[in-house]
């Protein structure tokens, strides 16, 4: 008789409470993967991001050094640098790839690394014109630190000693960019990293190597 009940009971499979059972532990267990999945993919997203993001300044530092390397008097006759101040910086460079030499203008506003062109006009020539600016950074996380150092022909890296605002234009040969970004791994993420970058200007350099 045991045998038969048994075998009644095999026959009806599982009851309605034992796949109730069943169903939350693989809902559960499918929200706990979903969920770790989600928490991967969002932290590889993240670290991407703050990849990309370092490489863009690496980049954007480099360009600027190679602007900066390649200053020269401007068209009017101006001086090769216009303005040194600690978070803002004027020279004039042919940027464009053009026979015209253009006053180039890179300044913080708002966590913001900006880059305005103004294109010589007129005859006699001058710099007259509306400012073209564009956001080349976001994130940047230097505060009231400098972003630009200035030096004169005696500068030793070895020292680091750089002028001290104000500052005379008439006697950088040398700029030192100094950047730092915030990483952006969280929507309230705090750390940062800095590219250091200098660069001796040709036209102007006495005895400092290339």
């Amino acid at each position: 008789l045991s045998k038969i009940i048994m075998r009644h009971k095999s026959e009806h499979g599982f009851t309605l409470i034992e796949l109730v059972v069943a169903i939350g532990i693989f809902a559960i267990l499918r929200l706990g993967v979903i969920g770790l999945m989600a928490s991967v993919f969002s932290t590889a997203t993240k670290q991407g991001n703050s990849i990309a993001n370092a490489d863009q300044t690496r980049r954007l530092s480099n360009q600027i050094m190679q602007e900066l390397r390649n200053a020269v008097t401007a068209s009017n006759g101006a001086h090769p640098i216009a303005t040194a101040n600690a978070q803002e910086l004027t020279f004039y460079s042919n940027v464009d790839g053009g026979t015209d030499v253009e006053r180039v203008r890179y300044y913080l506003s708002a966590g913001q690394l900006r880059r305005g062109i103004v294109k010589q006009s007129g005859n006699p020539v001058g710099y007259t014109g509306t400012e073209t600016s564009r956001v080349v950074q976001n994130d940047v996380a230097n505060g009231a630190t400098p972003l630009f150092y200035y030096y004169d022909e005696n500068f030793d890296d070895s020292t680091d000693t750089a002028l001290v605002q104000p500052v005379n234009i008439a006697v950088v040969t040398y700029i030192k960019l100094n950047i730092s970004v915030y990483k952006k791994t969280s929507s309230t993420s705090s750390t940062s990293f800095t590219v250091d970058s200098g660069s001796a200007l040709r036209s102007l350099k006495s005895n400092l190597g290339d």
